[in-house]
């Protein structure tokens, strides 16, 4: 949903206090009865508020929505992304699936997929649909390491600022499948630095803490990129 009229989220804000208000409690100052009425009506039309009788009360979806508000600004907060990167091992760990993408950003660069945590998602299950949906295998994952990563322009503007749960799948079942959005491909660990034309800005890193790494890894990382 995107930014309300900042006098819809006043009245939301005066509801987030509150276990239910009046028409005339929520009016703000110097607002006209039938501006107010004109909000108050967009709120219940989006199911952000409900009227009992004299009394407005915040919806679930309205308790949601505010509590995604900087209450002093009035604002709806930007998060940051949770995703999971997928590393796959095969063949006693002889072999790694190395993905090359095909779409923009990063068009052409190599290393391993990506996905989002979808609302409601668990870590784990996010990695094996990935894993399905992207390249068709099956697998159990594990949990490896979490990293942050903000995102910049070469002008130093923000772009991203994302979460990503680094998970590995040893041995998954099934064939490649075709997929537009990237190529995927077995190559063996010792071809590695001469198959990786064009890495992911992070890979050798993260290849070595998925393959080496037996304890949970942590760490924050800016990127500056002209990818984008």
């Amino acid at each position: 949903m995107d930014q309300l009229h900042y006098l819809q989220m006043q009245i939301l804000k005066k509801l987030l206090f509150s276990e239910g208000s009046t028409f005339s409690q929520l009016i703000g100052e110097n607002i006209e009865t039938n501006q107010h009425n004109f909000h108050l009506q967009k709120l219940i039309g989006l199911k952000l508020i409900e009227k009992n009788g004299t009394i407005y009360k915040l919806t679930l979806k309205g308790k949601e929505f505010a509590n995604t508000m900087d209450t002093d600004s009035q604002l709806k907060v930007k998060q940051a992304k949770l995703s999971v990167l997928c590393c796959c091992f095969k063949d006693e760990g002889t072999k790694v699936l190395i993905y090359t993408r095909k779409k923009h950003p990063f068009y052409n660069y190599q290393g391993f997929f990506s996905g989002k945590i979808n609302y409601g998602e668990t870590v784990l299950e996010t990695a094996k649909r990935e894993l399905y949906e992207e390249a068709g295998l099956k697998g159990e994952p594990e949990v490896k390491g979490l990293r942050h990563f903000k995102v910049y322009s070469e002008e130093k503007k923000l772009l991203e600022d994302k979460f990503m749960f680094y998970v590995r799948f040893d041995d998954p079942e099934g064939e490649l499948n075709p997929n537009e959005e990237g190529e995927y491909e077995w190559i063996k660990t010792t071809d590695i630095k001469t198959f990786i034309k064009k890495p992911f800005h992070d890979f050798f890193e993260s290849y070595e803490m998925l393959s080496n790494n037996n304890n949970f890894y942590f760490n924050e990382l800016d990127v500056i990129t002209s990818e984008f």
